[in-house]
């Protein structure tokens, strides 16, 4: 026998003068009589349908997650490829910012410790800054 039925309902919204009324069921059993969902400007909810929208959410949260997934991997290879480009671009970036300093001679120590580093790297492979 549910605690509230309808008829104790349909008299509270007689005096609530037809404001809806939200009714959320958690017990099991029920203690609202589920006759009273059939009445206007009633809105009443069980555990039940608090675990259907539960499972619509993790779906709708897992392709949200799936989505995000792509863009961090995206993100994290664009990420790679600069550091690879950063890796690879201080010493030339030397050259361009301060030639005075790191001059890119093949007699300069620079270039020997260049050469020793990457023994392919040749002579011609450097030239004098002006």
């Amino acid at each position: 026998m549910p605690l509230i039925t309808k008829s104790s309902v349909e008299g509270a919204i007689r005096t609530r003068r037809r404001r809806p009324i939200f009714m959320v069921d958690l017990a099991v059993p029920r203690d609202i009589d589920p006759a009273v969902a059939e009445l206007e400007d009633v809105y009443l909810f069980s555990i039940d349908d608090l675990q259907t929208v539960i499972d619509e959410n993790r779906q709708q949260r897992a392709a949200a997650a799936g989505g995000a997934k792509l863009l961090i991997d995206e993100e994290v290879a664009r990420f790679l490829t600069d550091t690879r480009v950063k890796d690879a671009g201080p010493p030339s970036a030397r050259c361009a910012t301060k030639p005075t300093r790191y001059a890119c001679r093949p007699w300069s120590r620079r270039g020997a410790c260049w050469r020793r580093a990457n023994p392919r790297m040749k002579r011609s492979n450097f030239s004098p800054i002006p």
